[in-house]
This record gives C-alpha cells, structure tokens and sequence, in this order.
C-alpha cells in the first residue's frame, strides 16, 4: 500500500496513474494506493474502519442489508477510487484500488459491484 500525504508521496506512482490527478485534495485527506497483497487489516490500520463494513450500522459486504460508506466511486483507467468523507469539515480519504484479481478477494469483488 502506498500511502500519500504530501505530493512527493507521489513521485513512486507512474506519471499517468488517476492518483496523481487528486493531489491537489490532499489538504483533505491522505490518499491510498492499494495494492495486491494489502489486507483489510492493512487498510484499518493506516484510516481506521474497513470499506467492506458499514460504519452506521455495522453491516458487511456481500450482506444484502450491506450500503456502502462511500461518497463516491468510479473506474478510471483500471482503478476503483473511493472518496470517503469521515468528517464535518469535509475531510476523509482517497482509495485507488487496481481492477485486479490479486487484491483481496472482497475487496475487488465490492468494488465491481458497485463501481
């Protein structure tokens, strides 16, 4: 998982990936760049709640009761992003997450359902 907090966090991303379209709204919020071999653990770890479970009332995915915690999704050039606002000021976080097999079985399969 690459992590940015600041443009150069960036410089590790090839110059064509859709992150590097977002860095103008890391005053808001880090963004993350999943990648094959990151955990849910990983990613509730580094921002604290999993997308695969809703912060209201508890529910997982793949559970039909399951609503997705997001803002907004989007596939961009083989990338999920998720934009999740988690505060009142209009900060949150970023995930890009690849449209790839290898990530967490969940996860991809989240992403392509409602992406």
């Amino acid at each position: 998982m690459l992590i940015i907090r600041n443009p150069e966090d960036a410089y590790a991303l090839p110059s064509d990936h859709p992150a590097n379209a977002r860095l103008d709204l890391l005053y808001l919020g880090p963004i993350l760049v999943i990648a094959p071999g990151d955990t849910e653990q990983d990613i509730i770890n580094e921002i604290g709640f999993s997308p695969l479970v809703n912060m209201v009332d508890g529910e997982r995915f793949p559970s039909s009761e399951f609503t997705p915690n997001w803002e907004w999704i989007a596939l961009t050039d083989g990338w999920f992003e998720q934009v999740y606002v988690t505060c009142n000021d209009g900060s949150g976080v970023m995930i890009f997450i690849p449209d790839d097999d290898r990530i967490d079985a969940d996860l991809i399969a989240l992403c392509r359902r409602y992406g």
